[in-house]
């Protein structure tokens, strides 16, 4: 196997919703290329990219995968992502690693709902972006319809540089309008065959071209004196123009193909070696270093960088991690040190990957993507240095989970094989976290949605065979007093030998919400001697764990040690815990008690059509709207602060009420007061919890 410079390397993310066709796309790439001499199939179970038996029986990507391809001495790095939105943990892991990125449409579907929401979880990032136009051969509208529609959503620099070709309504080429070349494709669509434009196709050729001239003149002042002045401009300045465009993100252009056919898939190889970004390009990131965060050109560090993206656990193989090299190189043999733990690992056998096959390679360079299998120890997004330096990459913040359960093993020898199962699953898919409830004590599933979830659940339940049962997760609520008071506990006991004695006096005002706690030492004159002083606030601590009306915890209170006493003999550190936690929960009785409850912020993104039904359903839910932002496309979000409690199954109604097509992200915003007909219902239902876990 050939080493690849960083100039010559091309990495690239393929996304697209699900049966956009994006993995028989690639399949398409290795079969034309001469990667492959029989083309995979997504429907027989064959497709290089979609191994994992789990694939293979849905006919669906779950995990993103890697495979490369040499052509025309480059090597283009292929990452498919899954196309449903709750595996978007998967694919922004992917998007972080690349410099270029492909987004496949249905062509007959163009950009749905699910696509456009795809499309948005690029909006924070520097890639060079393009867009395929996938099953031509088959579509019912006009290709320049499909393209209005496309620029309608993701904007006019949207630009197609290829424009299909039918001879007696058979899509059997692409007229290259870069280049000026009819191209028709023979042999399965592994040869291709350059001719003039046919007379007919002047128009709109000349019309899509001057679209290209325009973005490119907005960037590239020599170029625009020359078209504007209507001098001949070479085809070598006009490529040069319209790869600096896409690495600007001036252009994204758009393609036309087949995968049914392998039409125009070639033609995308010869533009993608010809004009897509390498990593030589986008030199300067975002990084850490020293704990303060800076933008810089790495490269110019002596030291290599490498950053896992991707972790995958093969029955056979084991632990197999997908990384990134941002500078330097890679040899086997060489320790890295992980700057988040300051652990070391060695990098022993890096491989390059083809869908599940490894082929072990001696050295990779900057900018390429290779595989380590057996390695453990190391995380998705932790930043692995050759040196002993504080330099972490930064990350995409992945969205908050929208989807929660508790899920319970039926038998008990099943609960740590269930949570064992769970972790490797969050391991795996960083979108998928898996909690442990201190409250209930129960394992929490916290996801992208339905579907996510199902498809592990039912990898439990068939693969392995572990019986479970779900239930609704418990809120984190809390409490906390309304007023200030005074306590006093003395606490004195004595036994045959030392006794026990320790006196605290303390007042307990409540805080601002999100403040949590403050513990104020106020003890003049030695009338506790100071190494008792964080024995009181050590059984403070513990009685807040549990309030008196729901046992949840308690917050936002600050409590002032006062005064006290001592016994030169009987006093210990226990006898002033004792003392805290007692005087503590006096305090808590008779400071009007109140229960919190979570506020999500939440934002709706729904078309303008759902928009009442979307605002009643949320005044019924205890919200409060802050804003709704209507967008020219027809979309609209709502702001609103909405009880955690209200939104546990949000998921499922939003979807009924804008028939799929509504989303929404949601995170914590802060605690506030329970209403009052709600705080005996609720402080019973923790009490309940904590009797059951006592039984």
């Amino acid at each position: 196997m050939k080493i690849y410079d960083t100039k010559d390397i091309i990495n690239i993310a393929v996304i697209g919703e699900h049966k956009s066709g994006k993995t028989s796309f690639l399949d398409s790439v290795f079969f034309v290329s001469g990667k492959v001499q029989e083309k995979g199939n997504v429907d027989k179970g064959t497709s290089i990219m979609d191994f994992d038996p789990e694939e293979i029986k849905r006919k669906m990507t779950i995990r993103s995968s890697y495979s490369y391809v040499e052509y025309k001495n480059k090597k283009i790095n292929f990452i498919d992502t899954p196309g449903f939105i709750d595996f978007i943990g998967e694919m922004e892991m992917a998007l972080e690693v690349v410099e270029n990125v492909i987004l496949v449409v249905d062509g007959d579907r163009g950009i749905t709902t699910e696509t456009d929401r795809i499309w948005h979880t690029l909006d924070e990032l520097h890639i060079a972006k393009s867009v395929i136009i996938n099953k031509v051969d088959i579509l019912s509208l006009k290709f320049e319809e499909v393209v209005d529609k496309i620029k309608a959503k993701i904007g006019k620099i949207a630009v197609p540089v290829e424009i299909p070709y039918f001879e007696n309504g058979k899509f059997v080429g692409t007229i290259d309008l870069i280049h000026k070349t009819l191209i028709t494709y023979e042999d399965n669509g592994r040869k291709y065959t350059k001719k003039p434009i046919p007379q007919e196709y002047n128009q709109i050729v000349e019309k899509y071209r001057e679209e290209i001239f325009e973005d490119i003149s907005d960037i590239n002042e020599e170029f625009m004196e020359k078209y504007l002045s209507g001098e001949e401009i070479s085809e070598e300045e006009i490529i040069k123009g319209f790869r600096e465009c896409i690495g600007k993100g001036k252009i994204i252009p758009i393609f036309a193909v087949s995968s049914l056919t392998n039409i125009g898939i070639l033609n995308v190889l010869d533009i993608i070696v010809e004009e897509f970004v390498s990593p030589d390009i986008h030199k300067e990131i975002t990084i850490f270093k020293e704990g303060k965060e800076t933008t810089e050109d790495i490269s110019s560090e002596n030291m290599t960088i490498l950053t896992p993206f991707k972790v995958r656990i093969d029955p056979y193989t084991g632990r197999i991690v997908y990384m990134k090299v941002w500078t330097g190189k890679v040899k086997t043999g060489d320790e890295f040190f992980i700057s988040e733990t300051s652990n070391s690992v060695k990098i022993t056998h890096p491989c390059l990957s083809f869908g599940k096959t490894l082929e072990e390679i001696p050295e990779i360079l900057a900018g390429d993507i290779f595989v380590v299998p057996k390695l453990e120890g190391v995380k998705v997004g932790q930043t692995l240095v050759s040196q002993k330096v504080d330099i972490r990459l930064k990350h995409l913040e992945l969205p908050s989970p929208i989807f929660f359960t508790a899920i319970i093993g039926k038998n008990r020898g099943d609960e740590d094989k269930l949570a064992e199962l769970l972790t490797r699953f969050s391991e795996e898919d960083p979108s998928f976290i898996v909690k442990f409830n201190d409250f209930s004590k129960e394992l929490e599933v916290h996801c992208q949605g339905e579907n996510q979830f199902n498809i592990y659940t039912e990898i439990l339940k068939e693969r392995y065979k572990i019986d479970f049962t779900l239930d609704t997760p418990k809120i984190p609520y809390k409490e906390t007093i309304t007023k200030t008071v005074e306590a006093h506990y003395k606490h004195k006991k004595q036994t045959g030998g030392h006794g026990q004695y320790g006196e605290v006096f303390i007042r307990v005002e409540p805080l601002e919400r999100g403040k949590g706690f403050e513990f104020v030492d106020q003890i003049r004159g030695g009338h506790i001697p100071k190494q008792f002083i964080p024995s009181v606030e050590k059984g403070v601590l513990s009685a807040m764990e549990e309030g008196v009306l729901g046992r949840y915890p308690v917050t936002d209170v600050r409590v002032i040690l006062y005064e006290g006493s001592f016994h030169e003999v009987d006093s210990s550190d226990i006898s002033f815990q004792i003392a805290g936690w007692h005087a503590m929960k006096i305090a808590l009785e008779n400071g009007n008690p109140v229960i919190l409850e979570p506020i999500m912020d939440v934002k709706i993104i729904v078309e303008e059509t759902y928009m009442g039904a979307i605002t009643e359903d949320l005044n019924s839910r205890r919200g409060r709207i802050n804003s709704i932002d209507r967008k020219e496309d027809g979309t609209a979000i709502i702001s609103a602060y909405v009880p955690m409690a209200e939104m546990i199954k949000y998921s499922a109604s939003l979807s009924s009420i804008t028939k799929g097509t509504g989303r929404f992200t949601m995170t914590l915003a802060y605690y506030d007061y329970l209403p009052e007909k709600m705080q005996k219902e609720v402080a019973e239902i923790g009490r309940k919890i904590k009797e059951k876990e006592k039984a």
